[in-house]
């Protein structure tokens, strides 16, 4: 009994200090920048031409990203763009591609890959874009780049 009235006594302690009581709150975050950035976004489907970019297109990586149609590159449709990530999503056949030429379910970056196409810049809303080296998973035809971004 003493140990229930000594946890609503507790509650109130605040109040006889004249202290504020904090509710925890659900907090969005999704920051205002990031709204933006989808809004603008929305839909955007773009081609990822693979192969490192320094090695002409050879090797593992990215070689370029083009809003142009392109048979033998990936189609994606980018999902949303935040400031240390960017996702992705990827059809059936696009995935495909990605396993025959990775031999693996994602992405293989031997080294970064820096967004050079202003058209592609300026249809997504940014000023720069490097995706980080690393592997990247496709997990139910979505894949999210770790990134560096800065917004126009």
């Amino acid at each position: 009994m003493s140990n229930i009235f000594f946890k609503t006594a507790l509650i109130f302690v605040p109040l006889l200090f004249n202290a504020k009581v904090h509710t925890p709150k659900v907090v969005c975050l999704q920051t205002q920048y990031d709204t933006h950035t989808i809004e603008k976004i929305n839909r955007v489907k773009l081609q990822l031409g693979i192969g490192k970019q320094s090695n002409g297109c050879e090797g593992y990586g990215i070689c370029n990203i083009s809003s142009e149609s392109n048979a033998e590159m990936i189609e994606v449709e980018i999902l949303s763009i935040e400031r240390n990530q960017i996702s992705m999503a990827l059809n059936t056949e696009s995935q495909k591609k990605v396993k025959n030429y990775f031999g693996k379910n994602g992405f293989v970056l031997e080294e970064s890959f820096e967004l050079s196409d202003d058209s592609v810049k300026k249809l997504l809303g940014i000023d720069f874009l490097l995706i980080e080296k690393g592997f990247y998973e496709i997990i139910n035809g979505k894949v999210t780049f770790e990134t560096k971004i800065t917004k126009e």
